[in-house]
């Protein structure tokens, strides 16, 4: 006979297999992806940080950067705090420009970036957190290289990769450390000077970095190919 008082055992619930792979769209997810992008985008650049490396970082399905920021460029212009379309702008002006006009262009997509009230603003909040934490340094890097430079360096036709580089770093220096003083040291006349006389007087010198003959003084200090003496 079954032994009445004792309780009957209760069956064990059958344990769940712990998931493997990369983990869904979590809450945590989309600031995952953010701060593996803001890493990667600052190591490797815009072009050296594949969705795919980012998505691995983050731990998640790389078809989350679609679903989150509508694909790499977007993902780009969260981490960099951008205004909406600051890219898209840019590389519609760069276009077709040519060896020519490209002095202009830049400028051009420039000044529309930095001087439009649309996006001026923002665009000065970015450069005065990057001055104050070294940490974003790499992030202004990675926006000029990605929206000005790059664009910029596909269009110096005949001239050697390194020396491009080169004459773009000058430009780069020009143009952030022109807005450095407009926007945040406020230095007069710079700082209230009207957008078209400052364009006025910018452009001389970034054709000069472009086309113009670079001075050597030691060279020990620069490439060894594509800088003519």
């Amino acid at each position: 006979m079954a032994d009445r008082g004792k309780p009957r055992a209760t069956p064990r619930p059958t344990p769940r297999p712990t998931p493997r792979g990369r983990r869904p769209g979590t809450s945590s997810a989309r600031d995952d992806i953010l701060g593996a992008a803001r890493v990667l985008f600052a190591e490797r650049g815009y072009d050296g940080a594949s969705t795919r490396a980012i998505a691995s970082a983050a731990a998640v399905d790389p078809a989350l950067i679609n679903h989150y920021f509508g694909g790499k460029e977007g993902l780009f212009q969260a981490v960099m705090e951008l205004p909406v379309h600051v890219i898209e702008l840019a590389a519609q002006v760069l276009s077709d420009a040519t060896p020519a006009d490209l002095a202009d262009r830049m400028l051009d997509a420039f000044l529309l970036i930095w001087e439009s009230p649309d996006t001026a603003p923002a665009m000065t909040s970015l450069l005065r957190r990057s001055l104050a934490d070294p940490d974003r340094i790499a992030s202004i890097r990675a926006f000029m290289t990605a929206v000005v430079l790059q664009p910029a360096a596909a269009r110096l036709h005949g001239i050697p990769a390194q020396e491009a580089r080169l004459r773009l770093s000058l430009v780069a220096t020009t143009l952030v450390g022109t807005m450095v003083v407009r926007r945040i040291v406020c230095l007069e006349p710079l700082a209230s000077m009207p957008s078209e006389q400052l364009r006025a007087w910018l452009l001389p010198t970034v054709t000069r970095c472009l086309t113009g003959e670079l001075p050597i003084v030691d060279a020990q200090t620069v490439p060894r190919e594509g800088i003519r003496p």
